[in-house]
């Protein structure tokens, strides 16, 4: 889970890095949206896609044993083995699913609670309908806001005619090109992430990304885009924010007049377009899982060498049979032909030192001797 956790952190990270310095100031917004979608997505699967590298970047991730016990122990010598090192921490696990599993559902419980809210001021207000959307008229004083198919705007303000058309112009484009859907897909993947702030950081990309769209759309149809940064200046003094729809904010603000009176680079944008196949390659190959056999594979082959190691009283230990200062160890591991295909049998003795066990994991790890059996012996 740690693995997979910090494989598709980096992921989301290095290609969040990627829109922001090279794709978010380009006017390709409908392919900025793709892509922001697509990274998400993409990022939650690399750590399941058998492409990965050995070694690289994240080699330095896999660097922790691998712990496996069998499950039983035969033997006058060994008495009966008990559960490996690694049980202190597994009785943990249990509060850490509890905890985790009452936060998602916290957060569930407000991300649908948000969603109802919504939705209930649709259905107790009168709407209008609209091409294909409708317009819920409030009581109350909004800022023009759309969710789903739903436009909602103070109804004084639109009989007195002071809702300039521009705005209904913009939340239509919302509501025509479906950006609800985004919204609650990464409130959905906030929810469950919610210990990761990066999730929070594409909202906020995908929100401007949309804003993008729907500015492009009134210019489109109006042309007047001087009157329209105007109108932009307006709404934003008067803004208020409404959970999970678009909202305002000055640094979204500043970025949406600038790229108003950005001139598109078909020939630049083309070029960007292309490098982000080689982009998500690339990301495939850092941080995808290692492919069938790897040796970092658990199903390991019974051709497998096994060195045993005995830690008891002493500094003093048995490594197949002979006694060695635990100092000597690496020297004996560096001797081996080829370690890292190699399962290390760790028989530790009740009144073993604990210097000495870290010592001979230290040992074994720097050899790259990962596959560990601990075997701990009852008095």
């Amino acid at each position: 889970m740690i693995h997979y956790l910090i494989h598709s952190s980096l992921c989301l990270i290095s290609l969040l890095l990627v829109y922001h310095l090279f794709l978010e100031r380009e006017r390709m917004h409908s392919f900025n949206r793709i892509y922001l979608l697509v990274s998400l997505i993409f990022s939650l699967l690399v750590p399941f896609i058998p492409v990965g590298i050995s070694g690289g970047l994240t080699g330095w991730m896999m660097a922790e044993p691998l712990l496996r016990v069998p499950s039983s122990v035969s033997g006058p010598s060994m008495g009966s083995a008990s559960a490996t090192l690694s049980e202190e921490n597994a009785g943990l696990f249990p509060l850490f699913v509890l905890l985790y599993s009452s936060i998602v559902l916290l957060l569930l419980i407000r991300f649908l609670v948000n969603v109802d809210s919504i939705l209930c001021k649709a259905r107790r207000h009168s709407r209008i309908p609209c091409d294909n959307a409708e317009i819920v008229l409030l009581k109350e004083r909004v800022t023009p806001f759309s969710f789903f198919r739903y436009i909602f705007v103070s109804e004084q303000r639109y009989r007195d005619g002071r809702i300039d058309p521009r705005v209904m112009i913009h939340e239509m484009a919302h509501v025509r090109q479906k950006h609800t859907l985004d919204i609650l897909f990464i409130e959905a993947l906030k929810t469950i992430f919610w210990f990761n702030p990066v999730f929070y950081f594409y909202k906020h990309a995908i929100q401007l990304n949309h804003e993008f769209l729907a500015d492009c759309d009134v210019i489109s149809r109006t042309g007047y885009t001087a009157d329209y940064q105007n109108l932009l200046l307006k709404t934003m003094h008067n803004q208020q924010p409404v959970l999970l729809t678009s909202h305002f904010s000055y640094s979204m603000m500043k970025k949406r007049l600038r790229m108003i009176t950005r001139k598109p680079t078909p020939f630049r944008s083309v070029i960007k377009k292309i490098a982000v196949l080689p982009v998500i390659t690339g990301a495939a190959l850092l941080f995808g899982c290692e492919i069938a056999g790897d040796r970092l594979s658990t199903d390991y082959p019974q051709t497998n060498q096994t060195i045993k190691i005995e830690i008891s009283d002493s500094e003093l230990i048995r490594v197949d049979g002979e006694t060695k200062h635990v100092s000597r160890l690496d020297d004996h591991l560096a001797g081996l032909s080829n370690p890292s295909e190699m399962t290390a049998e760790l028989k530790v003795m009740p009144d073993a030192y604990f210097g000495v066990i870290r010592d001979a994991q230290m040992s074994l790890r720097k050899n790259k001797l990962l596959r560990i059996n601990y075997l701990t012996i009852e008095r």
